[in-house]
């Protein structure tokens, strides 16, 4: 074994694994939703007050309305999603479908199956 593989602490359990899975989760969705939003706000507020036509093309201005308030939609339904969920991994194999859920890890004093 080399000096520098992954050797687990006995301070860093699950649960503290899980926690950065969560707070990670939450600062990536937050992040993703709150740039979508803001620039949707600033597409709306341009769009209200005439401005957007600097930027963009007049005959485009319903389009990029109808975006932004897509988005603000899609943005407050991602809340209401559950959260710090992995995606489930569909394989195709010939003719069969698997599909396979989380990962589960084996609490400490459980054997893996």
């Amino acid at each position: 074994m080399s000096e520098h593989s992954a050797v687990t602490r006995p301070e860093q359990g699950l649960r503290s694994g899980s926690r950065r899975r969560v707070r990670r989760s939450l600062v990536t969705r937050w992040l993703g939703a709150g740039l979508a939003t803001l620039l949707s706000v600033t597409t709306l507020v341009l769009a209200l007050t005439g401005r957007l036509t600097l930027y963009i093309a007049p005959e485009t201005v319903w389009f990029a309305s109808a975006a932004a308030v897509v988005t603000i939609i899609g943005t407050v339904w991602t809340f209401t999603l559950p959260w710090a969920r992995r995606t489930t991994t569909i394989t195709t194999t010939g003719s069969r479908t698997l599909r396979r859920g989380p990962l589960r890890r084996p609490c400490s004093g459980q054997a893996a199956r």
